[in-house]
């Protein structure tokens, strides 16, 4: 598996998407969201609950899968200015910080994150999808 960015920010730099890529030669199933996380000292960032697939995303050699993550919402002087991203390993269960990890650079010059308000999706099965989660109607 290989996890990177799908969508670097352009004019509004509080939206950005995770693309995961199945590298092997198996199919793959995603069960949870992407547990992420900027800088150690934070939690992970809470799931958009509503965006949870009715069943595992299922990947194919070659295929990919996308996560929305909203960095904040509202002024982004008020909140600090992020350059990387923890990205830990996550199964079947509810993601747990176990101190394992990757990290992921974000796109430059970094991206203002408020952990009050920041949220990731589930895994989705298009970009669409995913960037829709953040804001449940």
């Amino acid at each position: 598996m290989k996890v990177d960015w799908a969508l670097p920010p352009v004019k509004d730099d509080s939206r950005l998407e995770l693309v995961i890529t199945n590298t092997g030669t198996r199919p793959c199933k995603l069960y949870q969201y992407p547990a992420v996380k900027f800088g150690n000292d934070q939690p992970f960032l809470p799931p958009v609950k509503s965006s949870k697939p009715q069943n595992p995303i299922v990947l194919a050699p070659g295929r990919q899968a996308y996560a929305g993550l909203l960095a904040r919402m509202g002024n982004k002087e008020a909140s600090p200015l992020e350059k990387d991203l923890i990205i830990a390993p996550a199964g079947k269960n509810e993601p747990r910080d176990t101190g394992e990890g990757a990290l992921l650079e974000v796109p430059a010059p970094g991206v203002h994150v408020d952990t009050r308000t920041a949220r990731v999706s589930y895994w989705r099965p298009d970009s669409e999808s995913a960037q829709s989660a953040l804001y449940p109607q």
